[in-house]
């Protein structure tokens, strides 16, 4: 059984690594056979068909098993499930702590409306008593990702796609588009996308923008290490130095300086772009798992453009 985990670790990491994934993804078709994990079986040969490299055995299996499976989970998401299976190893850094303290401690810092967006508030939908088609579908994946509580707005004419705000509870503003008819997989995963942003780690990026992102997170580090070599805007960083310093108390800073200390040791300090790249993979892996349908998910990532100025969609399928 040791042999058995350990030769998974290593083939999973092969295939961070390389770029011709059929031998580990053919070997670990057979070490889950071995242990009876059916589900991951028949991931696999769906990737290797989607690679048009599935044999027969692969396409038997795919016929074999895919009436079994659920169209719909009937659990919630475990924060062990997110960090073991959907969040991508590039956002696994010491650079989540900081945010998750910003988010906390200082939400006035940070709040939005959704005003700001041409809302108003007879946009407002009524969950729990709408029985639309994308409501439902947006109450099931709400309740899956685990993400808490929402207001749904609708979005005004001309505007199409889904935004999270930052609100109080948070917010998502839904396009015209998305109340018209669509497949039901297509609409999970767009809904996945965007309310995996609603992670405690992934909010402030999500609703900032990438350059404020980043002037917020440099400001942060400053408090504690001065000279530290910050990207971004420097003129941005002054700006959000100073709002953030008007509700840092002493005892805040005590403890930002614990987790910026934190970050600062790590072996490598990560590259925010690199950070926000595993964001945006995250967030594609959370759309597939609500989807359930590789092909799909991946034909949308292909045809999509990149979200906020964070990745490239080729990588995200990649990956």
């Amino acid at each position: 059984e040791k042999h058995r985990e350990k030769a998974v670790k290593t083939h999973h990491t092969v295939l961070r690594l390389t770029t011709t994934p059929v031998k580990s993804c053919r070997a670990l078709k057979r070490l889950y056979l071995t242990s009876r994990d059916y589900d991951k079986v028949y991931h696999v040969c769906a990737v290797l068909r989607y690679l048009k490299q599935s044999d027969a055995e692969d396409d038997k299996i795919l016929s074999q098993l895919r009436p079994r499976l659920k169209e719909l989970a009937n659990r919630a998401m475990t924060d062990q499930h997110w960090e073991n299976v959907i969040l991508h190893h590039q956002a696994r850094t010491a650079v989540n702590p900081v945010i998750v303290f910003l988010r906390r401690r200082m939400p006035d810092v940070f709040a939005q409306n959704v005003e700001e967006l041409g809302v108003k508030k007879k946009d407002a939908i009524d969950v729990a008593q709408s029985q639309l088609f994308f409501v439902n579908m947006f109450k099931y994946v709400t309740r899956v990702l685990n993400v808490g509580d929402f207001a749904l707005y609708r979005a005004p004419a001309g505007v199409t796609g889904l935004r999270i705000v930052n609100t109080s509870p948070l917010s998502l503003v839904a396009g015209e588009d998305m109340f018209r008819d669509r497949p039901k997989k297509e609409t999970f995963f767009a809904l996945a996308r965007e309310l995996s942003l609603a992670r405690p780690e992934f909010i402030l990026p999500a609703t900032l923008g990438a350059e404020d992102f980043q002037a917020v997170f440099s400001a942060a580090v400053s408090f504690i290490n001065p000279v530290y070599a910050h990207e971004g805007n420097t003129e941005l960083i002054e700006r959000w130095r100073r709002k953030m310093a008007k509700h840092l108390t002493e005892d805040q800073l005590t403890a930002l300086r614990a987790i910026v200390s934190g970050y600062l040791q790590e072996k490598h300090v990560t590259g925010m772009a690199d950070w926000l790249e595993g964001v945006e993979f995250t967030t594609a892996r959370a759309g597939l798992a609500l989807a359930g349908d590789l092909d799909l998910v991946m034909g949308l990532l292909q045809s999509a453009p990149g979200r906020r100025g964070y990745s490239g969609q080729p990588a995200a399928c990649r990956e």
